[in-house]
């Protein structure tokens, strides 16, 4: 009984593969309590607040730019998507107990920024889609799965990030329906 109440207490309410993963990261060492995580995502940390607010405000669109191969592109700022990186808290918004590592470059947890509405789709829009309000932060897995997993998994994704940011995106002025959005994942 013991046993089992233990197993219980681990497997709380997580699906069968989070459990996996979670007895994997137990297994390696990799897990982290409260103390150190909070330490890795930067909360209460001065130097980090630098903007620590969305803005809520639309963003002019910026000119596309031609690349060395001559193919325009929409030219995005890496500050920007850092900057939603830290508002996140270096954590993944799809999942925020996906385990991760940490960055050798700033000692954060490492996610990656990704624009839930493609930037490809920037001629769509009045209003630029390189705001922190479009920028999710994902663990690479997350990420990875976004662009290549199966429909299934990438629509219970972006159904997920739709949802925590569709108000956030209206008021940047990027009003879009879940349906359209699917379309730019090819879903």
């Amino acid at each position: 009984m013991t046993v089992y109440e233990e197993i219980h207490g681990m497997i709380s309410n997580r699906t069968i593969e989070e459990f996996f993963d979670y007895v994997i990261a137990e297994q390696k060492n990799l897990l982290l309590d409260d103390n150190q995580l909070s330490k890795i995502v930067g909360e209460n940390n001065e130097e980090d607040n630098i903007s620590n607010n969305y803005s809520g405000k639309p963003q002019s669109k910026k000119d596309t730019v031609k690349d060395s191969k001559d193919v325009e592109r929409y030219p995005r700022d890496t500050k920007i998507s850092s900057n939603a990186l830290m508002l996140a808290k270096y954590r993944c918004g799809n999942y925020a107990d996906h385990i991760s590592f940490i960055r050798k470059s700033n000692s954060k947890n490492y996610t990656e920024p990704h624009h839930l509405i493609p930037v490809s789709a920037h001629k769509d829009f009045k209003y630029s889609l390189d705001v922190e309000e479009n920028i999710c932060s994902l663990c690479s897995t997350c990420h990875n799965c976004i662009h290549y997993g199966i429909d299934s998994e990438k629509e219970k994704m972006i159904l997920k990030l739709y949802n925590k940011r569709k108000e956030m995106l209206k008021n940047v002025g990027l009003e879009i329906s879940f349906s359209k959005l699917k379309s730019y994942y090819n879903i």
